[in-house]
């Protein structure tokens, strides 16, 4: 996960027992997609039809059917790159690539403030006065560390989705990031305890496809995806990313199978600003809404990436959510990075939907990037896209 202005992980990244939640069987062990994210270099996803020849020491350890990949497992980095190479060069094979890590894109920070000035800057109190996201619970997926579904904040608002890690059916969080994540988006509201979530009537559904040590692979993300619009999400948050010369395919097949069912996925732009400023990816594949960070005076945050990748901006600075610590202690902690930007622009497309849940994605994002706040240069640029996050304008 990136730490320190961003919380490093390897293709890296919610509160509450939910007691009507659907029960998910197991994942048979030849159903888990990926390779272990320790592993997520030496590995190749293949798009194919019918047979494939493979050479001897490729080992065939999962695959996502629905976009015709395999994945295949090598002895190394370089036979990974050679195999990817020699696939692209065969009868049938529509791509071949290597796999890579994406990480959290969180900043843990102590001070506390005494207010969530983020809800009051994106003037969430005047989109609640028309509309809390009660009036149609929206299935918001949150692809991350997992989600505790026992925070005080969260009990009720989480149902278990897929874990893409270990293949089984726990999508708890021993990590804390899902967690904060999720209760930016819909922890309990209008309850006198606690913070208040954008979404009062979202239920958030726990993709688990970063680990403990909030590592996973563009494989893994793009497996939650699938799950997630097939279990009817309508929002997708990945407070996540990874460095890549370019969108990884199997993530750009993943996002249209999302954008083609009815998934906004909203994606959070990194927090590598001041390091060289990258371009992470999901954030910068066609089909991805991204998000960069605001500060408390509406200044861009120096730590958000910046360029054509951002669309939106949000407040991700000292943002006051639900937490987690790692002995498993309920409790909220402010904390930055665009991994916290990110879920408000969730949240806000989550009480779009409540109102108007006949919207496609596209017209979701349309009306919060035609109702932001402009800043910075005048119309779209780098730094803020189309504008900061106003919810009370977009359901104006």
């Amino acid at each position: 996960m990136m730490r320190s202005v961003v919380l490093s992980v390897v293709i890296g990244l919610a509160l509450a027992s939910s007691p009507g939640a659907r029960a998910i069987p197991p994942l048979p062990v030849e159903q888990v997609p990926c390779v272990d994210p320790g592993l997520t270099s030496r590995s190749v996803l293949v798009a194919a039809g019918g047979e494939l020849a493979l050479p001897a020491d490729a080992r065939l350890v999962g695959g996502l059917a629905k976009l015709g990949v395999r994945v295949l497992e090598l002895p190394s980095h370089q036979r990974a790159a050679e195999v990817a190479s020699l696939l692209r060069r065969l009868p049938g094979v529509r791509w071949a690539e290597v796999d890579s890590a994406v990480h959290a894109m969180r900043t843990p920070n102590d001070p506390l403030v005494p207010m969530q000035w983020d809800v009051r800057t994106v003037r969430a109190p005047a989109a609640w006065d028309v509309e809390t996201g009660r009036r149609n619970h929206v299935l918001t997926a949150v692809l991350d560390t997992g989600v505790d579904a026992a925070h005080p904040e969260l009990i009720g608002h989480v149902r278990p989705g897929g874990d893409f890690i270990d293949g089984d059916t726990d999508t708890s969080d021993v990590e804390g990031h899902g967690t904060a994540v999720s209760g930016v988006i819909a922890a309990s509201t209008d309850n006198k305890q606690g913070v208040a979530g954008i979404s009062w009537g979202a239920t958030v559904l726990a993709e688990r496809v970063l680990g403990a040590d909030g590592s996973g692979s563009m494989c893994t993300v793009s497996a939650g995806i699938l799950d997630a619009v097939d279990a009817g999400a309508r929002v997708l948050n990945m407070s996540l990313g990874g460095a890549a010369s370019a969108c990884p395919l199997v993530l750009k097949e993943a996002l249209s199978y999302a954008h083609d069912h009815g998934a906004l996925a909203v994606v959070s732009a990194g927090n590598d600003g001041t390091r060289g400023n990258p371009v992470d990816y999901p954030a910068g594949c066609d089909g991805a809404f991204g998000v960069g960070a605001t500060d408390q005076t509406d200044h861009y945050a120096s730590f958000s990436e910046h360029g054509s990748q951002v669309d939106i901006s949000a407040p991700g600075v000292n943002v006051l959510t639900t937490y987690r610590d790692g002995k498993g202690v309920h409790s909220y902690a402010y904390l930055s990075g665009t991994s916290l930007s990110a879920p408000l622009v969730s949240g806000a497309a989550a009480l779009l939907l409540s109102r108007h849940p006949d919207w496609t994605p596209d017209q979701v994002q349309a009306r919060l990037m035609a109702t932001a706040r402009d800043l910075g240069a005048r119309g779209r640029d780098d730094r803020y896209g189309a504008g900061r996050l106003d919810i009370g304008r977009a359901l104006r």
